[in-house]
This record gives structure tokens, C-alpha cells and sequence, in this order.
């Protein structure tokens, strides 16, 4: 019961607070909560990842001279590596996971690959 009031209550309002989409069943919703929310967070994420190894490589250059410091960059290197690495098997592992199971493979469950 509560499981349907809130799936009927969850709604996506535009700024003039006119519903634009209203879900269905508690599939849609979770799906949407997904495609509105933990993507952009998981592209946020990977992204944080890339700028700390950048910031490390910037660390790394900009002290070369102090030993320290170049450790210090050094470090922050191995650190977005070993970040970027668990992220994108992470993903790669729920994208076996959604073959294995026959899961939704919409495009909002999409893993980005590069185009040729």
C-alpha cells in the first residue's frame, strides 16, 4: 500500500508546476530515480577522479624539485588511477551483470563506451 501511494505521488513538475511525467508502477520509478540521479552522480564521480589524477600530475610537475611534494603527486596519481580503475569495473561488472540476468538494458542503464 504504501508502495503504490508512493509511486502515484512521485511525479516530475516543470517550472510552471504542470506534471510531465507521472510514473506507473515502482519499475518506473526506480528507473527514473536512476536515469534523474545516480547517473549524473556516477559521471560526477568519474569525472572527480580524472581531476584529482590531473591535479596529481600538476603536483608532480609543478615540485619536481621538492621530494616531498613529489611524492605527494606521485600518490594522488595512484590514487585517481586506482579510483577511475574501481569505478569503471564496477560498471563494467553491473553491465555482465544486466547480460547475465536479462535486465533492463534501456538506454538510461547504458554504460558510455567510444564511438568509432
Amino acid at each position: 500500500m504504501l508502495g503504490l501511494f508512493i509511486t502515484k505521488a512521485f511525479a516530475f513538475v516543470d517550472s510552471n508546476g504542470n506534471v510531465v511525467n507521472r510514473t506507473d508502477n515502482f519499475s518506473s520509478l526506480v528507473n527514473k530515480f536512476i536515469s534523474g540521479v545516480l547517473t549524473p552522480l556516477i559521471y560526477l564521480f568519474v569525472a572527480g577522479g580524472v581531476v584529482y589524477f590531473l591535479a596529481g600530475v600538476l603536483k608532480y610537475m609543478r615540485k619536481a624539485s621538492d621530494e616531498k611534494e613529489r611524492e605527494e603527486g606521485r600518490k594522488m596519481m595512484l590514487y585517481g588511477i586506482i579510483a577511475l580503475f574501481v569505478m569503471v569495473s564496477v560498471w563494467g561488472l553491473v553491465r555482465v551483470l544486466q547480460g547475465t540476468f536479462v535486465l533492463d538494458n534501456s538506454p538510461d542503464s547504458f554504460v558510455p563506451t567510444f564511438r568509432n
